[in-house]
């Protein structure tokens, strides 16, 4: 059974409540104007290597609230996303790494990541 990581961060999602993901993390850092000109321009290069080797799907509206995770045997893009996690510590935006074998629903699918509804969790039945 494939593993799946997610980096996420402290930060939260203003649509859903989640944790932010860690490119919305990056998108909020890179938009502070008071980041370091070399935190910056090292932001920008990472952002720019992704940009270029990942895809980013188009997702249906029903699905916009689908988590991506990373395929666990993607390993370029796993160590680009520590060199990012790492850019954004130094911001103060501390990352996580969570793994699972069941991400949700999976909407999406290529070789290096995967976009899953999250299941639902079932809550204990009050008596």
């Amino acid at each position: 059974m494939e593993t799946y990581i997610r980096f996420q961060t402290q930060l939260r999602c203003s649509d859903t409540g989640r944790p932010a993901g860690i490119f919305v993390a990056a998108g909020r850092v890179e938009d502070r104007t008071a980041l370091p000109n070399a935190t910056r321009d090292r932001l920008r290069e990472v952002l720019t290597w992704f940009n270029r080797n990942l895809t980013v799907p188009k997702l249906d509206k029903a699905d916009w609230r689908s988590l991506f995770w990373f395929r666990s045997d993607s390993q370029p893009v796993i160590s680009r996303l520590w060199e990012l996690a790492y850019l954004l510590e130094d911001e103060s935006v501390f990352v996580s790494k969570v793994r699972t074998r069941q991400p949700g629903m999976i909407v999406y699918r290529d070789e290096h990541q995967v976009a899953a509804k999250p299941q639902r969790k079932k809550h204990a039945l009050r008596v």
